[in-house]
């Protein structure tokens, strides 16, 4: 009997939902991106990835327990950083 397919780790899920999300709004020189909750779930359809179980965590976690995306970071203007605010 096959195994059943592995659901990939909540990290790069994570990471690849809030990039997708990111990079489908950001136009150079912009300062702030706007986004919803609802962003989250069309990421996921769109990359045929699981939606989370929790997508407040999707967003939690980059506010609070981890770091952005390279391809996000790079994007910075310069002397600013990004952040998720609430």
């Amino acid at each position: 009997m096959a195994a059943p397919p592995r659901r990939p780790a909540a990290g790069s899920v994570y990471a690849a939902l809030i990039e997708k999300v990111f990079l489908d709004r950001y136009s150079e020189g912009a300062t702030r991106i706007a986004f919803e909750r609802t962003d989250i779930e069309a990421a996921a359809a769109a990359l045929g990835l699981p939606l989370p179980r929790n997508l407040g965590d999707v967003i939690y976690s980059f506010r609070s327990r981890r770091g952005l995306p390279a391809s996000i970071l790079e994007t910075q203007p310069p002397g600013r950083q990004w952040q998720i605010e609430g």
